[in-house]
């Protein structure tokens, strides 16, 4: 999902406005578009039914491609995930389904044919499907110590903040970090957070 990923920043910027000012969304539902340019091109919309189970719903279209996403995420008291449930188009519009469980002693994720198991000793599932549910893993970081977990597959996250930013939206100012997600497996990615959103005590690394 390399497209993908080339339009985090300009949606994770575009969300966080969204999310700070939308006084007339319900209070479960949160919109978010997606946008290339300047130009939206898609659009993720994130609600909870419960404390501890996310619904998410995105699509872009990129010249007739374009991934198209539904998703049911359960987490346990702790924040981590213990059940996924997904399906949709990918990118090439190819349908898929994908899950994941913990099963016993073990984590279990599938996508389409494709499963994958290895023994549960404490590591984080990361599910990043859609560019809203990645917050799940962000809140997991933000409350690990040194900011950083294990993750299921062999890796190391790590969240830091880079970079202080503030924007202005209908005369107000917003203050946002630049954050880094390294993982060292992995391409870095890179995330705008707004503090009074995910956290009070988050500062520069």
């Amino acid at each position: 999902m390399q497209k993908n990923n080339m339009l985090k920043i300009w949606f994770c910027l575009a969300g966080i406005v969204a999310c700070y000012y939308s006084p007339a969304q319900k209070a479960d539902t949160v919109f978010y578009s997606v946008l290339n340019l300047g130009k939206k091109i898609g659009a993720n919309k994130s609600w909870k039914t419960a404390p501890d189970e996310y619904h998410y719903y995105y699509y872009f279209n990129d010249r007739g491609r374009g991934a198209v996403v539904n998703a049911v995420v359960t987490t346990n008291a702790s924040g981590k995930i213990e059940k996924l449930s997904s399906n949709g188009l990918d990118y090439y519009k190819v349908p898929f389904t994908s899950s994941f469980q913990v099963e016993n002693d073990s984590l279990v994720a599938q996508y389409n044919s494709i499963r994958k198991a290895e023994r549960d000793s404490g590591q984080q599932f990361v599910y990043n499907e859609t560019p809203v549910s990645i917050e799940i893993f962000i809140r997991s970081l933000l409350a690990a110590p040194g900011h950083q977990m294990r993750t299921m597959g062999g890796d190391t996250g790590r969240l830091k903040a880079i970079l202080p930013y503030v924007i202005s939206f209908h005369g107000k100012k917003i203050q946002l970090f630049l954050c880094c997600r390294l993982l060292i497996f992995s391409l870095n990615h890179y995330t705008f957070l707004n503090p009074l959103r995910f956290t009070q005590n988050f500062v520069l690394a």
